[in-house]
């Protein structure tokens, strides 16, 4: 039997992000014509694909892609969750609501307490693209413990781990910043700021300043971006320095 479409729910990963209703569109993945409103994907072949297996395989590193770009270059944590695949052509109506501009933060207030939170309205999916090809298991690991960083306690353990990983692959700083295209002033930096995670004695241990910490988050997470956007094939990239790093 063809198969003539798979269907996806879309899953924001932070609790803080709400899609628009109007948000999504048409996209092509690789072999597979999309639809998208703020809360399913429904993908259809252009192939013949005669097993719900075999489509996934063909178009799921295209989403996992996505979910890597959108979260590295989009700042948006998203994630794609199969649901099924059906003989249906029909595109699921979205959710219902106001909604404002993307970047735009509304203040929602409960009404039994006196606590506020902050909602990030997003206006759109963030854009696939073409030229991300899959997301590598070390990649992988980098975006999903750039995660951690924002949690100020283990922020020099987690970017110490990240930075293990990097070495583990590319070699020290001066063979992975010519793999990866950064300098070499970078790599140091986070090794030193880093470094101290590593011994557990007081005494010993690196005490960072809140510039320092600033500066260590913002790298990690443009180091898991420079990772993955070179092992996902994208060609050009600009050498990433000490002063590219914003706090």
């Amino acid at each position: 039997m063809r198969v003539n479409m798979l269907r996806y729910t879309i899953a924001r990963e932070s609790p803080s992000d709400v899609f628009a209703p109007e948000a999504g569109g048409t996209y092509q993945l690789g072999d597979f014509d999309c639809i998208a409103d703020p809360v399913t994907l429904i993908a259809k072949p252009r192939g013949n694909y005669t097993s719900e297996y075999e489509a996934r395989l063909a178009l799921e590193p295209h989403l996992q892609s996505w979910s890597a770009k959108a979260e590295l270059v989009d700042r948006i944590p998203m994630s794609f969750h199969f649901v099924g695949s059906e003989l249906a052509d029909r595109r699921p109506q979205p959710g219902g609501g106001e909604a404002s501009e993307l970047g735009i933060f509304d203040v929602v207030q409960c009404p039994r307490s006196e606590s506020v939170t902050l909602i990030r309205v997003i206006g759109d999916l963030p854009a696939p693209d073409p030229h991300w090809h899959g997301e590598s298991p070390l990649a992988r690991d980098l975006r999903l413990r750039a995660r951690e960083l924002a949690d100020n306690s283990s922020l020099p353990a987690v970017a110490n781990a990240m930075y293990d990983g990097i070495k583990a692959k590319y070699g020290g700083p001066g063979r992975a910043a010519a793999s990866l295209g950064v300098s070499t002033g970078l790599l140091e930096q986070v090794s030193k700021l880093s470094a101290g995670a590593k011994d557990r004695k007081p005494t010993n241990s690196i005490a960072l300043s809140d510039q320092q910490r600033a500066w260590l988050l913002q790298a990690m997470r443009a180091l898991a971006r420079r990772v993955a956007e070179v092992e996902a094939g994208i060609a050009s990239l600009p050498t990433l320095t000490q002063a590219d790093i914003r706090q």
